[in-house]
């Protein structure tokens, strides 16, 4: 099926936001409260899809006051159950009327679980620990994009799905960075639960911007790396030495490729990766 795109080239709308409809996952992480942050200031509805207890929104709403907004609604939902996925979306519509934008920012690893107790190496690693990651990072972006293609595609809808991945899932993790103490555990490297579980995700955006794209579905892949959080002085030394750039990157410079990809400026762009890096990836 061939379809006619006609597209009328103005700045002022380029990266226009305004009643574009978002679902985020793991929205409550720190790129997702960024995010929302600007897409509601921006005329954007936002639906998050987290796990999290009544007491911890509480404090979330009342450190980020922008939750409160009325164009944001928060679902307590686990992506890794496709059926309760699908069951929030009548809730999420209610609340929308239309979905234009998925993005899969969900994600975890043994060690933001709580679990990595012990200096794993890779022979010995856990299955169970790795089953839980790939719940999340790889089988919980696949129900999320199973149920909106499903959705954009029933109302003839031209989504678009972003997955966000990992640097690891393109390079593997830089020994140099974490083979000394950086925390209260002995890390010699990224764990691999992780880094296996994220792996997939640019490839998951090829498969469903080729078998989706005559259907006016887009989908792209983000690839962010180095995003400053609450690392010690000693990680954030070293990984700047490691970086061309010389620095790690403050997690607003990631906001401005979403929205390229979210918007009209990247209309005839699918199946890509698009890496924020710093150029850790280029040495």
């Amino acid at each position: 099926m061939h379809y006619t795109y006609k597209y009328n080239f103005n700045m002022s709308t380029l990266f226009n936001l305004r009643n574009i409809n978002f679902v985020l996952t793991g929205g409550l992480g720190q790129i997702g409260l960024k995010l929302s942050e600007h897409l509601e200031q921006n005329g954007s509805k936002i639906i998050i899809l987290d796990v999290f207890d009544q007491k911890k929104l509480k404090t979330f709403k009342k450190k980020y006051s922008f939750l409160n907004s009325k164009n944001i609604k928060i679902f307590n939902i686990d992506i890794s159950k496709k059926k309760k996925v699908k069951n929030s979306l009548n809730k999420i519509l209610n609340f929308a009327k239309k979905i234009d934008v998925l993005i899969n920012l969900a994600a975890v690893d043994a060690n933001n679980k709580g679990s990595f107790n012990k200096n794993f190496d890779f022979h010995n690693f856990p299955t169970k620990l790795l089953e839980k990651s790939i719940d999340i990072n790889l089988l919980g972006s696949i129900n999320t994009a199973q149920v909106f293609c499903e959705y954009f595609v029933k109302n003839k809808i031209a989504g678009n799905i972003i997955n966000v991945a990992s640097i690891y899932s393109i390079v593997a993790p830089n020994l140099a960075l974490y083979n000394k103490k950086l925390s209260s555990i002995k890390l010699k490297n990224k764990p691999m639960d992780y880094v296996i579980s994220k792996s997939s995700i640019p490839n998951l955006t090829k498969f469903i911007a080729t078998n989706y794209g005559r259907q006016k579905i887009r989908s792209n892949c983000l690839v962010p790396h180095g995003i400053k959080n609450v690392h010690k002085k000693e990680f954030i030394k070293r990984y700047s030495n490691l970086s061309p750039m010389g620095r790690m990157s403050d997690v607003s410079e990631v906001i401005g490729p979403i929205i390229f990809l979210s918007t009209s400026a990247s209309s005839y762009m699918t199946g890509a990766t698009l890496i924020i890096d710093g150029g850790w990836s280029a040495w």
